[in-house]
């Protein structure tokens, strides 16, 4: 999500610009690195047919994002007009909000096992000072009863 979000951003910085979309997205090509294969695989085949292009590139990531930037990218493919790059300044707002939620729940799952780990040394003392308390009671106890 974070490269998608990436590259619909310099997308819309060439939103004036003459260059054709595919121009546009070769320029975007050095913001990738985990999708890179795929992008460059998307890049490739843009011209044997564009449409099927981004539907192979959409099913090769299989994300949310990737569907609404494929189709995106199909829209502004059919016709280039300033309401895509609109299109997109939305995008980029929904996509930095879902970086935030998941930065803030990997977060709150550090802070989960952090909880965890503090209370490793309160059992390990209760085990090694307390346990032979309570065996040696209930010893006491059995030769009383017993």
């Amino acid at each position: 999500m974070k490269e998608i979000y990436l590259i619909s951003h310099q997308l819309l910085y060439y939103s004036g610009s003459k260059m054709n979309l595919h121009a546009k997205l070769a320029r975007c090509l050095s913001q990738t690195r985990t999708l890179r294969p795929s992008f460059q695989l998307l890049l490739n085949e843009w011209y044997q047919d564009a449409e099927a292009a981004i539907h192979r590139f959409k099913n090769r990531l299989g994300s949310d994002e990737a569907h609404s930037f494929g189709e995106t990218l199909n829209a502004m493919r059919l016709g280039e007009h300033e309401d895509y790059y609109d299109l997109i300044k939305q995008r980029i707002t929904d996509y930095k909000e879902k970086i935030e939620l998941n930065r803030e729940s990997k977060k709150e799952a550090v802070s989960y096992v952090l909880f965890v780990l503090a209370g490793l040394p309160i059992l390990n003392t209760i085990r090694v000072f307390m346990y032979p308390w309570i065996v040696e009671g209930q010893q006491l106890f059995n030769s009383i009863n017993g």
